[in-house]
Formats: structure tokens, sequence, C-alpha cells
């Protein structure tokens, strides 16, 4: 039999907002769930930095996400850019 994990990530809900009567159903999917009520986020605790640790299990310095911004090798050594730049992707 395969096993399956599915991980709810909701930017910005803290668990103390998920209950039966505002968000019934993971108030549900919370109750037959793991929980890890100790865990903390990486430093800095923006949405980009912290869904990048938790999917690759590195910390920013290692995957190279530092807030809204990405480090990147441009030839000459390390820059940091803004990702919410318009021009990002150029």
């Amino acid at each position: 039999m395969k096993r399956r994990v599915v991980i709810v990530v909701c930017d910005s809900l803290g668990a103390r907002f998920i209950n039966a009567g505002h968000t019934p159903t993971l108030h549900d999917m919370r109750q037959s769930a793991a929980e890890f009520s100790c865990a903390r986020s990486v430093f800095p605790s923006t949405t980009r930095t912290s869904s990048a640790s938790m999917a690759t299990g590195c910390y920013p310095m290692e995957h190279g996400l530092l807030g809204n911004t990405m480090v990147i090798d441009e030839g000459q050594g390390l820059v940091c850019l803004s990702a919410g730049a318009p021009d990002f992707l150029d």
C-alpha cells in the first residue's frame, strides 16, 4: 500500500485561528493530522524563504532565497537581487 503525505501551508494563518466555526474543513483535517507545535521558521521568516526551506530542508544561506531577494552568481561572484523587481526575470 502506498502512503501519501499532504502538507498544508497557509501563509499567516496561526493555529489559534483554526476552529470548527471559522475553518471547519481545516479543523476536521487537523483532528486527524500530525501537528508540529514546536516548529519554528527560518530567518528571515518571509513566505518565499520559509517555503523554500520546507521544500528543500535547507537553511536560506544554502538555498539562496533571502527574503524577497535571491543570491545569484552573475559570473563575477554572487549578487543579491530583488525577486520582486519588474525586470528580475530578464
